[in-house]
C-alpha cells in the first residue's frame, strides 16, 4: 500500500495483544517510514471478548451541523 500523505511504500506491522488496561487494539497496521504515517483499518480490529465487540456501538452520521448558526465555524470568537 502506498502512504497517502508522501506516496512511500508502506510496511505492513503486527500487534499481538491490546496494552495493559484495554480491551480493543489492531491485529495488524501500515506505517509509512518515510513520514510516520499510520493507517489502522477497521477490518483489522480486534476485541479481548465477543460480547465487549457486540456491545461497541457503530459509527453513526450526526445532524451537528444542523445545529451550528450560519456564520459559525466551532471556533473561539476571539
Amino acid at each position: 500500500m502506498k502512504c497517502r500523505k508522501c506516496g512511500t511504500d508502506t510496511t505492513r506491522r503486527t500487534h499481538d495483544a491490546p496494552k495493559r488496561g484495554k480491551s480493543m487494539w489492531y491485529a495488524w497496521y501500515f506505517h509509512c517510514p518515510a513520514c510516520g504515517w499510520l493507517y489502522m483499518p477497521k477490518d483489522a480490529v480486534r476485541h479481548l471478548d465477543a460480547d465487549i465487540a457486540a456491545a461497541v456501538p457503530a459509527e453513526t452520521q450526526t445532524d451537528f451541523y444542523q445545529h451550528q448558526d450560519a456564520g459559525d465555524d466551532g471556533r473561539a470568537p476571539w
